[in-house]
């Protein structure tokens, strides 16, 4: 970067819920179906970054990255 040692990155952070998938339920007729889960679900963050010259970062958190 010129005059410093500094090396630009620019990055991208994204969330992930690992939410269980319920696509299909069924139930007698006229009762309404009622699912049951543990709402108890982890959270991941992910982050990535590239350099100007080409280089590649990528991190995962456990949980969520909560600004201070």
């Amino acid at each position: 970067m010129g005059e410093t040692d500094g090396v630009l990155v620019i990055e991208d952070e994204s969330g992930l819920s690992l939410i269980p998938l319920m696509g299909r339920t069924w139930a007698p007729r006229g009762e309404t179906p009622v699912i049951e889960h543990n709402f108890n679900w982890e959270r991941l963050s992910a982050m990535g970054g590239i350099t100007l010259q080409g280089r590649i970062y990528f991190r995962v958190h456990d949980g969520t990255i909560k600004k201070k």
